[in-house]
């Protein structure tokens, strides 16, 4: 909760679980995105990045099961240090980027 919190207004990104796993993202945004994090942080760098540039996130519902088997790394005294290192070097990082002319971010008309 407190990660999503963070992440929420720390990068101006309004989902409700930033690393669910499943991301359906448009080409385009990857050939505008290059992404540099490792681990669990790369998810919120996809969607930041993504949303610095002009690109719009679309979320919806699904149904959702709690972990059957192991356990979440998250909560490591380790992982936790790397994700806030990563998230004060990204939020600097992030203000050197523009957003793109809406053309870039269109997708090409129908031939």
């Amino acid at each position: 909760y407190i990660y999503n919190l963070l992440v929420r207004y720390g990068f101006s990104l309004r989902l409700r679980d930033v690393n669910f796993a499943f991301k359906l993202v448009h080409r385009r945004v990857l050939d505008h995105v290059e992404l540099k994090s490792e681990g669990s942080f790369i998810d919120v760098e996809l969607l930041a990045r993504a949303n610095r540039l002009g690109f719009h996130t679309v979320q919806f519902g699904v149904d959702y099961f709690p972990r059957s088997r192991g356990v979440s790394t998250l909560s490591s005294g380790s992982v936790i240090v790397k994700i806030l290192r990563e998230m004060r070097w990204l939020s600097r990082e992030l203000r050197t980027i523009e957003r793109l002319p809406d053309d870039e971010r269109r997708p090409p008309a129908a031939q």
